[in-house]
């Protein structure tokens, strides 16, 4: 899969969510991001490089990862052939190539996803055919053929989201009626230590949709777990932060009641070993399983592939519920078919009709990409542009 790449460039965005209660942190702000842009051939390959650090995203995070991606796109470019003012290098070698490095998954997902990107647009190819040429090449042969026999016309349809505890009883039972209405399947509670059980649980039998908690690692001993488990909820998502297994082995061995919540772990899976260690030592029913998290889609193949082979469920995180990636994410669902809820929204939970989020536009407003068909569909509002790392050359 070779790709020519001319440039690197990233830029920092601020993300517009227009859910009233769509960040379980603060509704009324965007959320900053970087965007990465590879150029070559004449196209550009695009990817959206998640900046977070809970529970908002800071500007320490964000140069964390313009050094990272500088770095990563200096080694790639090492190692390709020089042809004019292009390199070109195999794509499966220079994903390979960032391995050398630890930590920084975040970005190395962002140039695994742009580099395939890009070679979507270089070679003619549909999403979903290079997703399958990419499986193929990783040996997931099985996965290979469930990219090739998907459709990537379908819409994107409603599957889960978060549902932040905010304002009062009415108010939140208003917002599950409204996202119940707009189609998802599963809603997420954003739950800690202080979160009264017999809220929640008045919560949950008012639904008429799946929910589930997540704790965010807020909790600290079983007894606070032991009071969330029969509030009704599906599964408890990452009642405690993440560390050792061995304490967290301890911290799960909690005495379920009878018909409970399942647990779930979400930020302790930071990688495949560190899944593997986890079905190891580890009681938990469920995986979440995020591109940015797993050091890029070829992280997220072996994931599901462990989990499969397990037999414990998984689904797809939401890292990517902005217009960019929002369809990337969409097509692994399709594709993986996780056996839980995973989380992606529809077109009109997050962005207003005026939006397209198809449309890419610089800071001068030019436009830039409009209705592309490759992987990503980006879209930056043209007055909240700011230049993050500047342009890398070979």
């Amino acid at each position: 899969m070779l790709v020519q790449i001319e440039s690197v460039k990233l830029i920092d965005i601020r993300i517009p969510f227009i859910r009233p209660r769509g960040s379980a942190a603060d509704p009324a702000d965007a959320k900053t991001g970087c965007v990465l842009i590879v150029r070559g051939g004449g196209h550009l390959g695009f990817a959206e490089a998640p900046v977070f650090a809970a529970p908002t995203y800071d500007e320490q995070f964000v140069a964390q990862t313009h050094a990272a991606v500088e770095l990563f796109a200096r080694a790639i470019f090492a190692l390709g052939r020089k042809r004019g003012a292009e390199v070109e290098v195999a794509l499966e070698v220079a994903v390979a190539s960032l391995g050398r490095y630890r930590g920084n998954a975040a970005a190395k997902a962002a140039v695994e996803v742009a580099l395939l990107d890009l070679y979507a647009r270089q070679s003619g190819l549909g999403a979903a055919e290079v997703l399958a040429a990419y499986a193929r090449q990783l040996g997931h042969l099985g996965m290979a053929g469930r990219f090739a026999a998907i459709d990537e016309r379908e819409p994107i349809e409603a599957q889960g989201t978060s549902l932040a505890l905010i304002g009062d009883e009415p108010e939140r039972l208003e917002e599950l009626e409204r996202l119940s209405a707009l189609g998802y399947r599963r809603l997420k509670v954003k739950v800690d230590a202080g979160s009264g059980a017999d809220a929640l649980a008045r919560l949950v039998s008012r639904a008429r949709v799946e929910l589930s908690a997540d704790a965010n690692g807020s909790l600290s001993d079983g007894e606070q777990l032991v009071s969330l488990l029969g509030a009704g909820f599906s599964y408890i998502e990452q009642p405690f932060a993440p560390g050792s297994f061995s304490e967290l082995a301890r911290l799960h061995r909690v005495q379920l009641p009878a018909g409970s919540a399942r647990l779930a772990l979400d930020e302790s899976i930071s990688g495949p070993g560190a899944l593997r260690d986890a079905l190891a030592l580890v009681p938990f029913s469920v995986a979440v399983l995020k591109v940015s998290r797993l050091g890029g889609i070829g992280g997220l193949l072996e994931a599901v592939r462990i989990a499969e082979a397990a037999k414990i469920g998984f689904y797809i995180g939401g890292m990517y519920d902005t217009p960019i990636l929002r369809r990337l994410n969409a097509l692994l669902i399709k594709a993986l078919q996780p056996p839980e809820v995973s989380d992606l929204g529809p077109d009109q939970d997050f962005f207003g009709p005026e939006t397209p989020p198809s449309v890419y536009r610089l800071g001068d407003g030019q436009l830039m990409l409009m209705r592309d068909a490759g992987i990503s569909a980006p879209y930056v509002p043209a007055t909240e542009h700011t230049v993050g790392m500047s342009e890398l050359r070979p």
